[in-house]
């Protein structure tokens, strides 16, 4: 299966999925353009947006719809990281399908993340995630860079949509998969976008890792 990404230029010299997609049994390749030209031919799509919160595109919707896999993953901030910077969330009228959802920072940052009960990509290609795969700085959240930066109100989602990871009290999901036409989506707010989170040192790498390629398995 062919699976493209689109890694926006301000996440910087971030390292891409290419090994481990590879290592799961796709075909990876650059994304340039978020339009038909730029996505002809591929079952999956990664996006990676940093410092501005993914705006719809209409070419996206429409590939998704006919059966393509996507995986969203945005920071929802438009500079930084600090709380005079908050703006641009990610909300469901950006997303295929326009679902009744909306990543605040209430849900992210947190030191430490569960996966949902029934999440559907605890193991997979990528491998296994445990609810320690995502902590911030290592099991419990101790120093590091966030992982996700956002959530929706679990008490709010809409009926279809299927929580993966949350926070420890299950208050707000962190990460969810729902259906759109012929495709499916997994929409998520993250630093790993950025090199300075995704990067060895950090102890989420390899959870990060884990969790793009079973979302996109699942997708």
């Amino acid at each position: 299966q062919r699976v493209g990404e689109y890694i926006s230029p301000s996440c910087g010299e971030v390292e891409n999925l290419s090994i481990p997609a590879a290592a799961a049994g796709y075909t990876w390749r650059k994304v340039n353009s978020l339009d038909a030209a730029g996505m002809s031919g591929l079952d999956g799509l990664y996006i990676r947006q940093c410092q501005g919160t993914y705006s719809k595109r209409a070419a996206v919707d429409t590939a998704v719809a006919a059966g393509m896999a996507l995986v969203l993953d945005t920071d929802g901030f438009k500079s930084g990281n600090g709380a005079g910077d908050q703006q641009g969330y990610l909300d469901g009228s950006q997303l295929p399908g326009t679902p009744a959802v909306m990543f605040t920072r209430d849900g992210g940052c947190n030191p430490d993340y569960r996966l949902a009960v029934g999440s559907p990509i605890v193991t997979g290609p990528g491998g296994t995630l445990t609810d320690d795969s995502l902590d911030v700085g290592g099991p419990g959240g101790e120093g590091g860079f966030c992982s996700f930066f956002g959530g929706t109100p679990a008490a709010t989602l809409p009926t279809g949509i299927i929580p993966f990871f949350t926070e420890p009290d299950g208050t707000y999901v962190t990460a969810l998969g729902y259906s759109f036409g012929g495709g499916k989506v997994v929409a998520t707010s993250t630093q790993m976008g950025y090199d300075y989170a995704y990067t060895p040192i950090e102890y989420a790498y390899a959870g990060a890792k884990t969790f793009y390629i079973n979302a996109m398995a699942w997708a």
